[in-house]
């Protein structure tokens, strides 16, 4: 048994709207992966998409002791999505 969850619940904000009020909101949103974290579950968050250029992805959580049925599952995830490897765009201006 997977509990799937978002990774975010919106896409990550792009670098030119990136404020200091941006990353505290971005900071309470994502308080729920650390569900995972804290109940020493086995979990993981991985790229499942693509949108106006950003990955979302998906947080993967299993029961105690199973990280093998996790990495599994992600694994088929990636071989159904494409998104194997997925990087970010290499030139990036500060």
């Amino acid at each position: 048994d997977l509990i799937l969850t978002p990774a975010a619940p919106t896409i990550a904000p792009s670098f030119e709207d990136k404020t200091d009020k941006l990353s505290d909101e971005y900071l309470i949103a994502d308080n729920h992966l650390v569900l995972g974290n804290f109940s020493g579950l086995p979990s993981l968050t991985m790229p499942i998409g693509i949108k106006q250029g950003l990955p979302f992805g998906l947080q993967v959580m299993g029961r105690l002791f199973e990280e093998a049925t996790v990495m599994r599952f992600a694994l088929e995830i990636e071989k159904l999505t494409g998104l194997k490897n997925l990087m970010a765009p290499h030139e990036v201006t500060l």
